[in-house]
């Protein structure tokens, strides 16, 4: 009897996974509201954070910030989600067309246009429009010039 359970036992360790295989792991746990909207500098910090441009909308919320290393960050729908990616060019110019982007598996296209703006919460005045594509999805909001060591993308404000 002990030979059969021993063989049983033999043959059930046989079917199972080696132990040298690994297991998948999970993908490391998005991050939270909380996270995402700290990771936005406040606006008196935005030049010390190297930001050269802000853009904002609301209904929902959404932010973008971009870098003087053209890294952008993209937070949506109130902090629920952001999204970190590269624009292709250094510097901010409005009129020029869509920045175009990619950021986990989404096409972004931010397009930036010369003419005043109004938060509509704040009212807070900007000196342009800014409409984001996030795969089908369009915000609309408006953005400002922060920093920026190019002399010809500094525009008369």
């Amino acid at each position: 009897m002990r030979a059969l359970i021993f063989a049983a036992s033999a043959a059930l360790a046989a079917c199972a996974p080696a132990a040298e295989e690994k297991a998948e792991t999970p993908p490391p746990p998005a991050h939270t509201q909380a996270e995402n909207l700290a990771a936005l500098p406040a606006w008196d910090d935005l030049r010390e954070a190297g930001i050269i441009y802000r853009a904002l909308g609301q209904e929902p919320g959404w932010m973008l910030d971009i870098h003087t290393s053209r890294r952008a960050l993209l937070v949506l729908d109130y902090g629920e989600r952001a999204l970190r990616f590269e624009l292709p060019y250094q510097y901010i110019r409005p009129s020029e067309g869509a920045y175009e982007a990619n950021a986990d598996g989404e096409a972004i296209a931010i397009s930036i246009s010369n003419g005043p703006c109004e938060d509509v919460m704040s009212g807070q005045p900007f000196p342009e429009r800014v409409e984001v594509r996030v795969g089908a999805r369009t915000y609309s909001g408006c953005g400002s010039l922060i920093y920026n060591d190019d002399p010809h993308a500094q525009r008369e404000g």
